[in-house]
């Protein structure tokens, strides 16, 4: 079977050399009072917001371009960072607790979750998506695919006629069981709880084609992770990336599909 939902991604050569310059770049120290400024401060303080978003935006381009991409609009399976939705939280502080802690970091007891979230270093089991392969025939597998490639399809600003249509078709009684549970019932997914949109799905819904979403649905797909940034970068380091993304993401143009 081919593999589509577990490969790692490799920088080149040359990448990995300009990554490794980037990171030369950071200025650190930062200037006096960065370390005690809440996140309202840093944001309203020319000198602190300059410095953060200037360090920022080069911890950005060494750890975490790869993944979430030059643009920051993600890739397939990484959260596009432009979207007006996120997973697990949208602001400086929710953005700097994800950096700290990561996402379903390898290794954590199962239900272990990071001080004061729903994510983080919890959720150490290797399947995000259960396979459906012997719940559902084969027939039910390519029906539920069909309709889930016509949900991702659907725009999110799509009238709720539209919406309610295609709830009404006969393969919405085999998503209700399968899907809604944890994408929900119109599949505006759970986002706090790590479980993306599928109506009208950003870049971090993997497949489209309704022979990949057969594929999924009968096999499974592994869980996501994020490594735990606390002991590669500092917490001013941190904040900085953290108010970078935040703002680079608040001056962007919402993504509604």
């Amino acid at each position: 079977m081919r593999q589509r939902f577990g490969g790692a991604m490799v920088a080149s050569v040359a990448g990995a050399a300009l990554l490794g310059a980037l990171v030369q770049c950071r200025s650190f120290p930062p200037p006096p009072g960065f370390a005690t400024a809440s996140f309202e401060q840093l944001a309203s303080d020319p000198t602190l917001r300059a410095f953060a978003l200037e360090q920022g935006g080069a911890i950005f381009e060494s750890e975490c371009l790869l993944c979430h991409g030059p643009d920051r609009r993600g890739r397939p399976g990484y959260p596009d960072l432009g979207d007006d939705e996120w997973i697990w939280g949208r602001g400086p502080e929710a953005v700097a607790t994800v950096v700290r802690h990561g996402v379903r970091v390898p290794g954590a007891t199962k239900g272990e979750f990071a001080p004061g979230t729903r994510h983080g270093a919890g959720q150490s089991s290797p399947v995000a998506m259960p396979p459906f392969k012997g719940a559902l025939s084969e027939a039910q597998i390519e029906s539920l695919a069909a309709f889930c490639e016509r949900l991702i399809a659907l725009p999110r600003t799509a009238p709720a006629r539209d919406v309610e249509a295609l709830f009404a078709a006969p393969e919405a009684a085999l998503y209700a069981q399968a899907c809604a549970p944890c994408h929900g019932v119109r599949g505006e997914g759970k986002l706090d709880q790590g479980f993306v949109r599928l109506h009208g799905a950003g870049p971090q819904v993997e497949s489209r084609d309704v022979g990949d979403l057969a594929e999924l649905i009968e096999e499974g797909m592994e869980a996501r992770t994020m490594k735990a940034f606390a002991g590669t970068l500092s917490e001013d380091e941190i904040r900085c990336v953290a108010l970078f993304v935040a703002e680079a993401a608040a001056a962007g143009q919402p993504t509604a599909r």
